[in-house]
């Protein structure tokens, strides 16, 4: 729920004051939620090497 949350407040903050939003900042900000996806499965795979 508070991801969820954080995800919200990130695309009001894309938003800002306009109608609609700014697809710079869309963009950029998913670019940025893809490498950190992208991360946390190297992080995963790491841990699952580990395990077995």
């Amino acid at each position: 729920m508070i991801k969820e949350a954080q995800t919200l407040a990130d695309m009001v903050t894309l938003r800002g004051s306009q109608e609609d939003f700014d697809w710079k900042l869309v963009s950029s900000y998913l670019i940025e939620k893809q490498w950190q996806v992208e991360e946390k499965i190297k992080e995963l795979e790491l841990q699952k090497q580990r395990i077995k």
